[in-house]
This record gives C-alpha cells, structure tokens and sequence, in this order.
C-alpha cells in the first residue's frame, strides 16, 4: 500500500488536518473564516497540483494522468465555490447557525472527497480501492445532503446518493470475497497470474466476483439502469458539489473501471466487450432521452451527463492505446466543460437556483453577451463542434470504435450525438432569440471575481484546446498504454 500514498496524497491530507486546525481555533467569532478557508482551500489544492504535475517520472502515467485530472476539476469546485452564490449554497455543511462559521466544514469534506479520488485512481489493491471508494462517496454524501438546510430536495438527493453507495458498498465487498476465494489474492496483477493457474470450478469463481464487482462500479458511475440516483443528487447537490461530483468524482470512477475492465479484458474479452458496449449504448441513449423534454437547466445538464458517460464507455470497450486514450481524453474535456456550465449557473441568480429554467436564458446574448458567449461556447464543445476541445475528443472516441470494427456501436454514437444537438440546441437558440416583449428579466446576472476566473480559464480552455491540443492528446496517449 505504500505506494499510494506518494506526495500528493500526503499534501492533501496536511491540506484538510490543516483546515480542519482552522476551523476549531478560529471559528469563533471569526467572521471571514469561512472565506479565508475557500482561499486556503485553493492555494493548498494548486500546491498538490503542483507537486503531481512535478511528479517523478517512475510513476505510472495512468495515475498521474487521472491525479492531475481530479485536482484540476478540485480546484475549479474550489474556485467556484468562491463565489457569493456558491457559498451561499454551503449554509448547512457545518450545523452551526452563526454566520460566521457558515459552510466551514464544506472544504474539509470536498478535499477528504478528492483526496479518496486521489487513491482511487491509484490503487491497485482491492481493498485499498473499496477504502478510497468510501472515503470519496461518504465525503460527497455529507455535502450533497447537508449543503442547504431545510431543503428537501437536497436531503432526497441526498438520500438517493447514499442508498446507492449502500448497495454498491454491499457488491464491491461480494465480489472482493469471491475474487479472494478464488486466487487467494486482492491484487489486480496477481489476480491476472492466478487465472493462469487454477482450474475451471475457481475460474467460474473469479469471472463472478468481476461481474459483481461491474455491478458495484456502474452504480457509482450511474450507468444504465443504475442511474436513477445521479440527475437528483447532480440537481439537489450545491452548485460546486455537482460539479465535482460530475467532473472529478466520474473521472475517479472511469478509471477505476479501467483498471478493472484491464482485468476483465485477460480474463475473458468477448463477454466484457460485448456488455459494456450495450451498457454504453443505453447510458448515451437514454441520457440524451430524458435530457430532451427537461425544462429545468441544472437538470438538463444531469441527464445529458448520462449521456457523456455512454460516450466514454464507448471509448473503453476499444481497449488499446487509441481507445484507452480517447477514454482519458475525453473525460479531461468533459470535466472541464462541465465545471464551466456550472459557474455560468451561478452566475443566473434566481431565489431558489435548482428551479432555474431554459426560458430563463430567453434573450441573455443581447443584455449578457460575454456570459452568454461563455455558456455557448461551452455547449457546443459539449456538443461536438469544431473549432472547440469536444470535436477533438468526439472524433477520437467515434475514430477508435470504427478502427475497432465496432460499427453498430458507432452509428449509435453518430444517432446520440444528433440527439445532443437537439438537447443543447434548445438551450442556445433561447440565449440568442429575443426576449418577450414586456416580460422583464426572469433572472438576475452577477458575476464575481472566483466566477469571471473560472469562467475565463473554460473558454481559453475549450477554444485553445480545440486549437492545439496535440500536448494534451500525447498526455492522454501515454495514460492509455497502462495494463492494456
């Protein structure tokens, strides 16, 4: 195990004991406490970034790609959590009613949530990744039902997000017991050694244990049919905790699943393929489906998450480093993107923001039309469209799928990606059509320094992506020749 715990996983538990320090010394009385924890929060998580982008070079690049990943959509949540609305959202997270010291513990528990993706993404030991699994949705389960009191809608969000984890905790633990009865190991390598070697009745054992253990994995990721919880917690959740749990928290689960399905793939290839190619198949097709009759903006977004998350499944069951690679790809652009659509939902204030509509966004290019320009551009690199970031990562999932002779599979893309057109198209021609006569301003438009940063660094991000992304394209290549 020691291997997990590498510089960055140590900074970033200093990080929360040092937060955590603050909290108890100097809450009382203290009234910008909770904002200087924000700020803290930041510069301690831009120090971690830091130390794993100078990362020795032994380490697996694989972990150090999805590492930096996850602190990069961490420190956007931090960032945007900055803002006047963010924090706003964070009043229930510590329980005490003062306003000094409202939302103090929401950074404790976001950065204990990042520093279990941390581990995730690196362990290569089954029960160091059912430990790092819990910290991480134990952590996201405190801020989704504790981020605005007396809500309920949040504390059903809530609630849905921890049944699930519950039974997804119950399959992991099954299939880390049938894995252990039959290779006697909990080790991913060894567990590929010891397939080799035993007979027929503990190789029937082991492909159980894998399946359960798919089980336990989808549920986490909120893969069809599983996927029932995911839209509520993303809408119920705080603004920043959604765009967590839809940037750093599914980046974490993909490449857990990689990692397994690396496994799965040496023990038997025709089943996985062939399951995780219906299952990314439903997931795209379903998200993009309930996506299109949703009227209310953040969840709208939830669903068509769904969506983008068939699409990486898409990529996975190509294996390789072309497929391997547009995973990784991928799951940076959609991140990313993502965290921006929440910062631009932010910045439309409305007296309870979860009842946010698309008609809200009737005629904002012509009173609002940087932001309206940002959330535009964030769409249609969602989308797909050239010049931005997300044509590069579409063009590099559908490409793997053809080069991998999986045809049905790729017309399913090319169908869910006229689909996403549609769904992100409803929200765009409302930015730019004109708004009723007589109707004044259903929302208010603010944007605060924390939001105009994150906002900014998204369009540099999708525009400069699209424009040259050969650097993040040979990063995500290198990622992709893990285990395969």
């Amino acid at each position: 195990m020691s291997e997990v715990f590498t510089t960055p996983e140590l900074l970033m538990a200093s990080l929360i004991v040092a937060l955590v320090l603050l909290e108890a010394f100097f809450a009382p009385g203290a009234s910008r406490v909770t904002a200087n924890m924000g700020y803290a929060s930041l510069s301690g998580t831009l120090v971690v970034l830091a130390a794993a982008l100078g990362w020795p070079s032994s380490a697996d690049p694989f972990s150090s790609y999805f590492t930096v990943l996850v602190l990069s959509c961490a420190c956007l949540a931090v960032l945007i959590s900055l803002s006047g609305r963010g924090g706003a959202q964070l009043g229930g997270v510590s329980g005490r009613s003062s306003a000094s010291s409202r939302g103090m513990a929401f950074y404790p528990l976001l950065l204990c949530s990042v520093l279990g993706m941390m581990m995730m993404v690196r362990a290569q030991d089954l029960l160091l990744l059912f430990v790092s699994l819990e910290l991480a949705a134990l952590s996201l389960q405190a801020l989704v039902i504790c981020g605005e009191s007396g809500r309920s809608g949040t504390v059903e969000a809530g609630i849905r997000l921890a049944f699930t984890g519950a039974v997804a905790s119950g399959f992991f633990l099954l299939g880390l017991v049938l894995i252990y009865g039959a290779t006697a190991s909990i080790n991913l390598i060894e567990i590929v050694t010891a397939h080799q070697q035993i007979g027929a009745g503990h190789s029937r054992l082991l492909l159980a244990g894998m399946a359960v253990l798919a089980v336990a994995v989808g549920a986490r990721a909120g893969v069809v049919p599983m996927h029932w919880w995911f839209p509520d917690a993303f809408q119920g959740a705080p603004t920043p905790v959604s765009a967590l749990l839809a940037s750093a928290a599914t980046a974490a689960t993909v490449a857990v699943a990689m990692r397994l399905f690396a496994v799965g793939f040496d023990l038997t290839q025709d089943y996985a393929v062939t399951l995780i190619s219906i299952v990314a198949a439903l997931t795209m097709t379903v998200g993009n489906l309930l996506a299109m009759n949703q009227r209310r903006l953040k969840r709208l977004l939830g669903y068509s998450s769904l969506a983008h998350l068939g699409y990486v499944l898409a990529g996975l069951t190509t294996l390789g480093a072309g497929g391997g690679g547009s995973v990784a790809f991928y799951m940076s652009f959609y991140g990313m993107a993502i965290c921006g659509c929440c910062a631009v939902l932010l910045a439309l204030r409305r007296e309870r923001q979860e009842e946010l509509e698309i008609d809200d966004c009737l005629g904002l290019a012509r009173k609002h039309p940087l932001l309206a320009g940002t959330l535009i551009a964030l769409l249609l690199s969602l989308v797909g469209l050239p010049p931005t970031i997300g044509f590069t990562a579409r063009y590099w999932v559908l490409s793997a799928t053809l080069e991998a002779g999986s045809g049905a599979l790729a017309i399913c893309l090319l169908l869910n990606s006229l689909l996403m057109v549609y769904v992100y198209g409803r929200v765009v021609v409302r930015l730019i059509r004109p708004p009723k006569p007589g109707g004044g301003d259903l929302v208010a438009v603010h944007v605060d320094p924390p939001l105009a940063a994150a906002l900014a660094l998204m369009v540099l991000f999708t525009i400069g992506g699209g424009i040259w992304s050969q650097p993040l394209v040979l990063a995500a290549r290198e990622a992709a020749l893990f285990g395969w």
